[in-house]
């Protein structure tokens, strides 16, 4: 008998009164954090980071809410002869300390501290702080209590701003400049980690798994999807039982139409018998692959139901041969003009399975990217049988039988969860949540139905690498086999025609001045349960670091996350684990497992800022005759960049190429802050050199004159110091 299966494992013009207030601009940001080597530490040290800048490039209004804003302005805590809730908190009390000694009265530093602690109090919640102003610092500045001479374990960032005194010679001018709204970006989806398994072997009780895509959220308004790209894999590929081959029998279906494409036709049983990632990017070729016909028939539609049936005729013989789905994936590709369509994922869905026999598996491979703190499992089912209570495995941990809250509905609270789950072995790991139901045959009439709506996995944990402003564009990048870069120990499967190999390295290209947020990748592996040569390692590198090995053990792994606060097998962080340029992921095994080639895949998230702050003083503003510009740029891929025009400042405009800006930016404030709008877009606009997203076309440059600014104030230093609570 031959058996083969799979390891499951974030304008209007800003107001700004231009005399006798100190404008600032920013001189330099000094990283001063130690070398840390534990999880909270590397933690801390990102917060401290994050949280100046945001201070620096955020509006206070995009970070107070209204009712606090309207608090300040009737009590005078905010001075609109001085101040406007449109300048960020740093540029606030920059202005306030520089023009504390012309108003002595008007208690402004108090003020400033005032509006600095509410900010901190409610951003760093979870951490111990102090914030120090020209080595000033008091109770609003500081966590009650709080005493960082208490720890070593202090995280430090130092801003140092210069700012421009009172009635002194005026210098030039400077400019800053923002999106209010998005052209267009392309990004991706992918619903990855399912498993079910269940007997079921005729077309009469065939296992049935509808998913909702996207699995946890809604599509953005104006969606346009470009691509779509699904894994169907079985839980059995291929049985031969007494000199018979088997193999497992499918439908696809996609908002109730039957799928045609690849070996798939439309509301027909088929035998799986290559292995295959459907890919449809053709909305005009329904003969060959219909997939992209149906999504974009039903564009309404903000989630779309892409169904399994499932049977394995083998089943008959042995109930050991079930039908069942491990290791799919569904991925989307689609254009938006939504700044943010990314958040940090709390929630984990299931599908809605509908099962004619126990025994019942049902599983998600969850990503946990930092702290876990809390976990609770709740799964809803429609005809739950008498006399079975599921169980809940976390990763291998037994957590035991659910808790019945109402018919059919069952509970793993974090209590129940964390006294039988290590939470510190499961952070930042990409475990698989299984329940069983039901250890023995048996047939079910009615069918049991799992109600995936109401059915999940909820999570918490403390990770924060990137913190999203109102100016966050988040853009999610697959990695395929197109991204391999290096291969061997392989051969040619004809039997399911893909490549099985024993060592691969993909590499993807992270651009510069993102802040990446994670990267996930999935594997597909052949496991010869036959072979005792058990081992399997995953190694990183990037421009900046060799290469670390980040998994390395018997057991393969089918599902991995990376996230800044990655560390290697030893327990010791890698700094930094990715990089600007290429980054790789190297995988490698021993005879007994194989990785196709093909069929693994995975995706990179990063983060990108639509908004470059005050820079240096210019001797000129604007070029002359100009009020604003028509720019020509490019944007997209380097290797065939499009072509894009947008309006910058107010009518008349002046026709511009990027290298026009580029030329200019030391004369011109307005040249020099939109090639830094651009370097934060992740390029510079050139062709060489594309913009990652489509702009609209009127970008909000915003400029300030400094004819009536007088010059160079001594320099304000700004530190912030952060530490975990004990």
């Amino acid at each position: 008998m031959r058996r083969r299966g799979f390891v499951f494992p974030l304008d209007a013009l800003l107001s700004l009164l231009l005399v006798m207030i100190f404008v600032m601009s920013i001189v330099a940001i000094e990283d001063n954090t130690q070398v840390y080597t534990t999880y909270m530490r590397e933690q801390s040290k990102y917060i401290a980071e994050d949280t100046l800048t945001t201070l620096r490039t955020v509006s206070l209004k995009e970070l107070v809410p209204p009712q606090k804003i309207e608090e300040w302005l009737a009590d005078g805590t905010l001075n609109t002869t001085l101040v406007s809730p449109d300048m960020s908190p740093l540029e606030i009390v920059a202005t306030y300390w520089a023009t504390e000694p012309l108003y002595p009265s008007a208690d402004l530093r108090h003020k400033a501290e005032v509006i600095l602690g509410y900010i901190l109090n409610n951003t760093l919640k979870g951490y111990n702080y102090e914030l120090l102003i020209n080595n000033y610092t008091s109770p609003y500045l500081r966590k009650i209590e709080a005493n960082y001479l208490s720890t070593s374990d202090v995280s430090t960032a130092t801003l140092t701003l210069s700012g421009y005194a009172y009635n002194q010679t005026p210098r030039g001018y400077m400019a800053r400049a923002f999106l209010t709204k998005l052209g267009s970006k392309e990004t991706e989806y992918t619903y990855v980690g399912m498993y079910y398994e269940a007997p079921g072997w005729t077309t009469t009780d065939y296992l049935t798994i509808k998913q909702p895509v996207p699995h946890d959220s809604i599509l953005p308004s104006d969606v346009n999807i470009t691509e779509v790209r699904w894994l169907p894999l079985p839980k059995w590929a291929e049985v031969t039982y007494h000199y018979t081959t088997y193999y497992t029998k499918m439908q696809l279906y996609i908002d109730g139409e039957g799928v045609t494409c690849g070996q798939f036709k439309a509301n027909q049983w088929i035998d799986v018998k290559k292995w295959e990632i459907l890919v449809d990017n053709d909305p005009n070729n329904p003969e060959t692959c219909n997939m992209l016909e149906i999504l974009l028939k039903h564009s309404n539609l903000k989630q779309h139901v892409f169904e399994i049936r499932v049977y394995n005729p083998a089943g008959e013989y042995n109930p050991m041969y079930t039908a069942g789905i491990v290791n799919n994936f569904i991925s989307i590709s689609y254009t938006t003009s939504s700044f943010t369509t990314f958040r940090y994922q709390k929630r984990f869905y299931f599908d809605n399975v509908t099962s004619y026999h126990l025994p019942l598996y049902l599983g998600r491979a969850i990503f946990i990217p930092g702290n876990l703190t809390y976990m609770k499992v709740q799964l809803t089912f429609k005809n739950f049988p008498s006399g079975v209570k599921p169980v809940l495995y976390v990763d291998g941990y037994y957590i035991g039988t659910g808790r019945e809250i109402s018919p059919g509905v069952f509970v793993w609270d974090n209590a129940t969860i964390s006294a039988n789950a290590n939470y510190s072995a499961l952070s930042q790991t990409y475990p698989y949540i299984i329940v069983t139901a039901g250890s023995s045959l048996r047939n079910l009439d009615p069918p049991l139905q799992l109600d995936g709506e109401n059915s999940y996995i909820e999570i918490d944990y403390i990770f924060n690498p990137v913190i999203l402003t109102p100016y966050s564009i988040d853009l999610t990048k697959q990695v395929t086999s197109s991204d391999i870069m290096d291969s061997s120990n392989c051969k040619y499967n004809s039997t399911y025609e893909v490549t099985l190999c024993r060592d691969l390295t993909w590499g993807y290209v992270i651009p510069q001045r993102v802040s990446p947020v994670w990267t996930k990748f999935h594997f597909i592996i052949l496991y010869n349960v036959d072979d005792l040569n058990t081992h399997m390692t995953v190694e990183i590198s990037n421009p900046n670091i060799t290469v670390t090995k980040i998994w390395d053990s018997s057991n393969s792994i089918s599902f991995i996350g990376i996230s800044p606060l990655t560390k290697d097998v030893n327990g010791n962080p890698i700094d930094p684990v990715f990089a600007s340029g290429i980054n790789y992921i190297h995988a490698y095994t021993d005879t007994a497992y194989e990785i196709a080639k093909e069929l693994s895949s995975g995706e990179f998230t990063y983060i990108i800022q639509a908004y470059a702050g005050y820079g240096d003083v210019f001797p000129k503003l604007i070029r002359s005759g100009c009020n604003g510009y028509n720019i020509t740029y490019y944007w997209g891929d380097s290797k065939n960049p499009n072509v894009g025009h947008v309006l910058a400042g107010n009518d008349p405009y002046c026709s511009v190429t990027v290298a026009d800006l580029m030329t200019g930016r030391d004369t011109y404030a307005v040249d020099d802050a939109i090639i830094r709008l651009f370097n934060n877009l992740g390029g510079d606009g050139t062709s060489t050199n594309p913009l990652l997203i489509e702009l609209p076309s009127d970008v909000n440059i915003e400029f300030a004159s400094m004819g009536d600014i007088p010059g160079l104030l001594k320099p304000i230093t700004i530190t912030l110091r952060v530490w975990r609570e004990q």
